[in-house]
């Protein structure tokens, strides 16, 4: 957007303002659906919120029985907190244990590296023995 709407090859270079103006012009356009969306979905919930309270006709059917008993409402609501202790939870093991996987993942990664790289030394060792000794046995005929 800065040169002339041109498109932006410089790669990731964060110090570049055109690379922070190709990402914010190639961003805007989710960024205003979501501006868009949250607001109707917000005023959406005000006028259902409003609605069911203050009008006449909703307050008649809050106080119709729902057919639950309220032990019912009392597992449900007991259920919901356990399932959401549980989430929180795994979500802080996740978050801790992150770091010790990311190590070990890298530490697999190495020693696939350094093998790699040892098959690669010997066989490059292998075929310098065989070149030699074909430049050998050329040269004694």
């Amino acid at each position: 957007p800065l040169a002339g709407f041109d498109y932006y090859t410089g790669g990731w270079d964060y110090r570049n303002t055109h690379y922070w103006a190709s990402l914010g012009f190639s961003a805007a356009p989710l960024f205003i659906i979501a501006t868009i969306w949250f607001v109707l979905v917000g005023f959406s919930f005000c006028i259902a919120f409003l609605c069911c309270c203050c009008c006449c006709c909703c307050r008649a059917q809050q106080q119709k029985p729902l057919g639950y008993s309220q032990a019912a409402h009392r597992v449900a609501l007991v259920f919901l907190t356990i399932f959401t202790i549980a989430a929180i939870c795994g979500c802080v093991v996740l978050y801790v244990n992150q770091a010790n996987f990311s190590n070990a993942i890298a530490y697999v990664l190495e020693f696939f590296l350094k093998k790699g790289l040892s098959i690669f030394d010997n066989l490059m060792s292998v075929m310098t023995a065989l070149s030699s000794a074909a430049d050998n046995t050329m040269e004694q005929f």
